[in-house]
């Protein structure tokens, strides 16, 4: 062995080992703001599960966080809960991705507290059923002694919306909007309110389906103040 080559050995020995610190990989954060189950990429709104579908289409590991506002129709006011209820099962997660249900802010309090996130499965395998229209007399409103409009300020279908009883047919509204009230009815119509009331009547309200189907259950959300 040459001089050279066992002076070249030695330095390569003497080399210490040298670690160097490397940036720390931060994960795409994933905010879903709404507890409806749906897939539209134009509306503004991140589901859930459009969540995992995005996580599911980058590469290396992310993360899906929870801001859901208060209005939103899935909030349990009497538990302080925000419900989410896929009509379906959702997407399977096929990349790395840590879902953190804490990060969504409490009701009550600024800062976020565990169990604020439901994801219910019931509707699984039982999936909702939505009418195609439906016929009702409109809301009373100021005319018939209210304090405020109780109209069905947002059906879509034939009939006038501006006058207490009107006929309203083939159309949707209020009714079947997915909103639920937080609040009392006459703390909630101070406005444009998400009721549609009637004084001292009972009304007819007759759902049209796309075909004959049959209920394994109905929920109603109602207010009234005698109860």
């Amino acid at each position: 062995m040459s001089p050279k080559l066992k002076q070249q050995l030695r330095n390569a020995f003497r080399r210490r080992l040298r670690i160097e610190e490397l940036e720390g990989r931060r994960l795409l954060a994933i905010v879903v703001n709404t507890t409806l189950d749906v897939n539209n990429g134009g509306d503004g709104l991140t589901t859930l599960r459009e969540a995992i579908e995005q996580a599911n289409s980058t590469g290396g590991p992310d993360e899906i966080v929870f801001d859901i506002p208060l209005e939103d129709p899935g909030f349990v006011s009497e538990t302080g809960v925000w419900r989410i209820q896929p009509s379906s099962p959702l997407p399977a997660i096929t990349e790395r991705v840590d879902i953190r249900g804490f990060t969504q802010p409490s009701a009550d309090a600024p800062n976020p507290v565990p169990n604020n996130v439901e994801i219910n499965g019931f509707f699984v395998g039982n999936p909702l059923v939505f009418p195609t229209s439906y016929d009702t007399p409109n809301g009373f409103g100021t005319f018939s002694r209210g304090n405020y409009n109780y109209f069905d300020d947002t059906y879509n279908g034939i009939g006038d919306k501006q006058t207490d009883g009107s006929p309203l047919s083939e159309g949707l509204g209020d009714l079947t909007d997915g909103v639920i009230a937080t609040s009392n009815w006459y703390v909630a119509e101070q406005g444009v309110g998400p009721y549609v009331g009637w004084y001292n009547t009972d009304p007819t309200i007759t759902f049209h389906f796309s075909q004959v189907t049959d209920f394994s259950s109905l929920r109603i959300f109602f207010d009234d103040s005698d109860f």
